[in-house]
């Protein structure tokens, strides 16, 4: 249950309510969530793709290490002058 204070938070209330995971009230609804609650069902993929998110970030950053590492000097001809902020070990 969603109680939106302002228009970002009415955003993130609408995409609940689009994807069935959550609904808007004006006001805290006790009756109406306990209501929603029962027939929820746990997106069980969503889950799987959520649990893997971690290994998924890594792999980003370390293909991207990978690649700057495998660039010596950067298009500009200065490698130390990338904008790089983490450091590829």
């Amino acid at each position: 249950m969603m109680v939106p204070a302002h228009v970002e938070q009415e955003c993130n209330a609408a995409d609940a309510e689009r994807e069935l995971v959550g609904f808007q009230s004006e006001s805290f609804d006790i009756d109406r969530l306990q209501a929603f609650a029962r027939g929820y069902e746990e997106d069980v993929e969503f889950r799987m793709w959520e649990n893997s998110a971690g290994a998924r970030i890594m792999a980003a950053v370390e293909s991207a290490c990978n690649e700057y590492r495998s660039m010596g000097e950067d298009a500009y001809g200065d490698a130390s002058n990338t904008g790089l902020v983490f450091e590829c070990s």
